[in-house]
């Protein structure tokens, strides 16, 4: 059994590239799980914490259908 850390968070920006790519449906404002070993952390404000996160890393998507 493999255990692999991972987080959730809120998309808080995506890069033009994964934004214009119909393989990637990942939108701003998302709540997402990602995996935090290649993510970059950013410090932001206070308590919030900040990660710049490869595509590849995200392992779900949490989304509400309007």
């Amino acid at each position: 059994k493999i255990e692999i850390p991972t987080l959730t968070g809120r998309v808080v920006a995506v890069c033009a590239v994964v934004a214009n790519a119909p393989d990637y449906p990942i939108q701003q404002y998302d709540k997402v799980l990602f995996n935090p070993k290649h993510s970059i952390p950013v410090d932001f404000e206070g308590d919030n914490r900040l990660f710049v996160v490869p595509i590849d890393d995200v392992v779900a998507i949490f989304r509400r259908d309007a």
